[in-house]
């Protein structure tokens, strides 16, 4: 298979357009098209924004040899915290850079894009962000990007023994696992650290604005 033909397989797997995924990976749709339909050569330019954008290995890319991207991609599973390296289809997904968000209770609308990541399974609410410490360690190691997922409907019931990202009325996000609150009234969460070193703390549900669960782990490892 040649060097177009694995880009036009990879994109139809993702699937964009060509204009779209032009964009995505910052090349002109007229550049790109005739890339993908083998009337044109990849510069060094354009084959490093593929590389990057898109978190391509460098030999599947030239050669169509060993994996197709340079990370492993890691599934969580929320019930018992395993982890799995995923073989299904991959959408990309945004990752957004929260440090500017404050205390808004919406990913959707703020925040810049730092790249875009492959995960399986994915709606259309979904994003991803980076994983800051290393208190749910090692299930979500800190510098992960986890898949987030927005939860419509928690006051009314939530799933106990799930891993999200709660965003705090005072203005934190912070990863826990939820469990039910242990005082006598039960009005509170109780929040779970998966590294024994990190202290667990109960808050009351008040002091919550919003919830994402966390759907997948996406991280580096050494191939």
């Amino acid at each position: 298979m040649s060097l177009h033909q694995r880009l036009k397989e990879l994109r139809k797997e993702l699937g964009y357009t060509q204009e779209q995924m032009g964009e995505l990976c910052g090349i002109k749709k007229s550049a790109y098209s005739m890339i993908e339909n083998g009337h044109s050569h990849l510069t060094k330019r354009n084959k490093q924004l593929l590389l990057d954008t898109l978190n391509l290995s460098e030999s599947w890319l030239d050669e169509g040899e060993g994996e197709k991207f340079n990370s492993k991609r890691a599934v969580f599973e929320n019930t018992d915290i395993k982890l799995k390296t995923a073989k299904k289809e991959f959408k990309m997904v945004p990752v957004i850079n929260i440090d500017s968000i404050g205390d808004s209770s919406s990913f959707n609308s703020v925040g810049s894009i730092l790249r875009y990541v492959p995960f399986q399974s994915v709606e259309n609410d979904d994003i991803a962000t980076v994983m800051v410490g290393d208190s749910m360690a090692p299930a979500i190691p800190a510098g992960a990007i986890i898949l987030l997922r927005p939860v419509t409907g928690w006051r009314t019931f939530l799933e106990f023994g799930q891993t999200y990202l709660l965003v705090l009325k005072d203005g934190r996000r912070i990863v826990r696992m939820i469990r039910k609150s242990e005082g006598k009234r039960q009005t509170g969460f109780l929040l779970k650290c998966l590294n024994e070193e990190s202290d667990t703390m109960e808050i009351p549900s008040e002091m919550i604005s919003s919830l994402y669960i966390v759907r997948a782990v996406f991280y580096e490892t050494a191939m």
